[in-house]
């Protein structure tokens, strides 16, 4: 597919063809044209136009154009289910690796391998799953010795190490800061 945009590339319409030819069309062709003649010449070369005044993608709402053109594609991404096109992604040599839920991290047969989950008992929350350190270090092995703390369970202690006396913590607070 053809992609026409105005001469005088600056870094967006540098950027902008970088981006299409990676992530939208492998085989993309470029035409670089006055400003005045890009509709025209996209319409005659049955190409996409871009970047210029009245282009099908250009700056919208404060977006640039390859996030408008993003924005455009992803109802067409959206319809694929993320295991079709991983696949698809996969099958073409690009690099990819699901997003996964915790469900699926902690099913995985790598995390599993690690010998993850972890469970640990929170004093409010109950029992936990943590994923653990994945680093495995035979003479000092790392260790979860304590479930992870509550929302500001360690303030006063960073604050008197950073320096701060009671006073000045409890003014902190009077004041909303912690």
């Amino acid at each position: 597919m053809k992609w026409v945009t105005r001469e005088n590339a600056n870094v967006d319409r540098i950027a902008c063809p970088w981006l299409i030819r990676r992530f939208i069309d492998a085989d993309a062709e470029f035409l670089f044209v006055a400003r005045e003649h890009v509709l025209a010449a996209a319409a005659r070369e049955g190409g996409h136009s871009y970047d210029a005044p009245g282009a099908e993608y250009t700056h919208r709402d404060g977006k640039c154009s390859f996030d408008v053109l993003v924005e455009e594609l992803e109802p067409i991404f959206r319809a694929g289910h993320r295991d079709e096109w991983l696949q698809r992604l996969l099958e073409e040599d690009v690099p990819a690796a699901p997003i996964n839920t915790l469900d699926e991290v902690f099913a995985d047969p790598q995390v599993r391998e690690y010998g993850f989950p972890i469970e640990v008992e929170h004093p409010k929350m109950g029992k936990m799953k943590l994923v653990g350190n994945a680093v495995d270090m035979s003479r000092t092995p790392p260790k979860i010795n304590q479930p992870p703390p509550v929302l500001g369970e360690h303030t006063d202690e960073v604050l008197k190490s950073l320096g701060y006396d009671a006073s000045a913590i409890s003014s902190l607070r009077s004041k909303g800061v912690v």
